[in-house]
């Protein structure tokens, strides 16, 4: 009887330091279904999660998807889909009324996630914080990429005001679009004309002269805008790319500097004073037109895509507006300023929040390594832009990697088989529900094939150059600028206001001094001292304090 219960105690000592063992081994999670952190797949015995979405139109059917059962077949998972309206806006309206009756929600939530909802939610516990993970070792797919992909302050730029962070956030950085405040100047009139790409003002002035005066398109007619953009649309910012040549503007259209770790402004500074003078010079002079600060995006489009054409120097994020002319111009390279000054807006690439975890998840942890390993699949990236590879995208050979490069360094690049962006298909998620990190070149890359397979070799060489003058462009970001300020509650409900009121007098002002309705030299003390009645410092003040928190300082 004794030895008898010996064995017993023995077993039953055994089998607790077997789950002791395999708890640690688990650590931080406490499933003992789910694997350790950083293991495929995440579940040993197959289990249902449930995923909200906001319904994509051009997604057939999200059971049969193709990268759907990638994902499950990947993980050892089956996933349960929950549709929403297809608008953030109703989506979010159909979530509050299933909160406010206490209906079970879905265990995960990929739709209107931002700073905002992330915390409201958070607080009201119906999001919950996995600080848990991310502080021990559960988001090690994670962990093991962030330097690579370049954002070491992607946790950072996800945490809520209380220390939470509710989300899994998505890496979503490009390339190109990092210098969005691009000129873009028209090489045609360039070779016409036989000049040389300015690098000073004094050079930028001398060729947009030349546009005005010398009849660049050749039609015997003054037609000619020199340089021009639009007071609306992605990047479309004349007097931000003129701004860099004395300061800095900052994407966000705060008017924000960051030097030597503090935060600052620029529009009470003489460098912006000066910015406003050149820009009044141009407007003087004929060189940048007054449709800048008055017309759409949709107008200033027409302008690069007109035949003939109309346009030699046109500020905004992209090209692919301009129709038949889209290879008649280039990236310009940015142009010095006083002093050897050369500064570009940096569109900060940082984290979105892409999805939560609700309280009604009954395996939180399941949830969040079904999120969390796609952080390790560098496949992944591409299915989620290209869709299912062999069908949509292959890989290139190691020939046809030199002989098609286009100067992206260290990136994902591939050749192109069919486009599905945007198209009715069931090969990928359009870029929706699931985290993904890419690399610091941006999304993958891909040439084009044609029907044949053939790759328009001239094509390629336009890119390579085009990604050349990017990478110059890069070097003149400033050491230092604001990528994100997150905000508390409080700090939106008692600044958000006046926040609005000071920047609509600045850049109403800014225009003003600009088209001549103020004076530059006799209206600025006014203008200055206005906005110290406005307690444009005490914003300031505010702001220095969350981007402080932000950046944990």
């Amino acid at each position: 009887m004794k030895k008898t219960l010996s064995l017993v105690l023995m077993l039953v000592f055994a089998l607790s330091c077997m789950s002791v063992f395999a708890e640690e081994d688990n650590f931080p999670f406490t499933d003992p279904n789910v694997t350790a952190p950083g293991t495929l797949p995440i579940c040993k015995e197959r289990v249902t999660v449930s995923i909200g979405v906001s319904q994509n139109s051009n997604i057939i059917d999200y059971y049969t998807n193709w990268s759907v059962q990638y994902v499950q077949d990947r993980c050892n998972v089956d996933i349960e889909w929950v549709l929403f309206p297809a608008t953030d806006a109703d989506a979010e309206s159909k979530l509050d009324l299933m909160i406010a009756s206490g209906a079970e929600l879905p265990d995960v939530i990929t739709f209107g996630l931002n700073d905002t909802t992330a915390l409201k939610y958070g607080q009201a516990g119906v999001y919950i914080p996995l600080n848990k993970y991310y502080d021990n070792g559960g988001a090690a797919f994670l962990n093991a990429r962030m330097e690579e992909v370049g954002q070491p302050n992607f946790l950072n730029y996800l945490t809520s005001p209380d220390g939470n962070i509710y989300v899994l956030g998505r890496n979503n950085s490009s390339f190109g679009n990092v210098v969005a405040y691009r000129a873009w100047l028209n090489m045609d009139w360039m070779k016409a004309l036989d000049l040389e790409e300015p690098e000073t003002i004094d050079d930028l002035l001398d060729v947009l002269r030349h546009f005005r005066d010398d009849d660049p398109n050749g039609n015997g007619i003054a037609d000619e805008i020199p340089m021009v953009s639009s007071a609306a649309g992605w990047a479309a910012n004349a007097f931000a790319y003129i701004l860099d040549m004395f300061d800095y503007y900052d994407s966000y259209g705060n008017y924000h500097v960051v030097e030597d770790g503090v935060l600052d402004v620029v529009y009470d500074r003489e460098t912006y004073r000066d910015a406003l003078r050149l820009a009044k010079q141009m407007v003087d002079e004929g060189l940048l037109s007054e449709l800048s600060f008055t017309q759409d995006f949709a107008s200033l489009a027409a302008m690069g895509a007109s035949d003939p054409q109309i346009a030699g120097l046109l500020v905004c994020g992209s090209k692919s507006s301009f129709g038949n002319n889209f290879d008649s111009y280039t990236c310009m390279i940015n142009v010095e300023g006083p002093d050897g000054h050369k500064a570009v807006t940096k569109t900060p690439q940082i984290p979105t929040m892409m999805c939560a975890i609700t309280s009604s998840c009954k395996n939180p942890d399941v949830a969040f390594r079904l999120m969390e390993s796609l952080y390790g699949d560098t496949t992944w990236e591409t299915i989620q832009y290209l869709g299912q590879p062999d069908v949509d995208w292959k890989d290139l050979t190691d020939e046809e990697r030199v002989e098609y490069d286009i100067g992206i360094p260290g990136n994902k690049f591939v050749l192109r088989l069919k486009p599905i962006h945007g198209q009715v298909q069931n090969s990928n998620l359009q870029q929706t529900v699931f985290p993904t990190l890419t690399t610091s070149a941006g999304i993958p890359q891909y040439i084009v094939a044609d029907a044949d397979g053939n790759v328009d070799m001239a094509q390629v060489l336009k890119t390579r150059e085009q990604n050349a003058r990017y990478d110059e462009l890069k070097k003149s970001f400033p050491a230092e600028c604001v990528e994100k300020i997150i905000y508390t509650a409080e700090e939106i409900d008692a600044w958000s206001e006046l926040r609005t009121v000071i920047l609509n007098y600045v850049n109403e002002c800014q225009a003003r001094f600009i088209v001549g309705d103020m004076d530059i030299e006799n209206d600025w003390d006014t203008y200055l001292a206005e906005l110290e009645k406005m307690n444009y410092e005490g914003l300031l003040e505010m702001d220095r304090e969350a981007y402080n928190r932000t950046m944990g300082k």
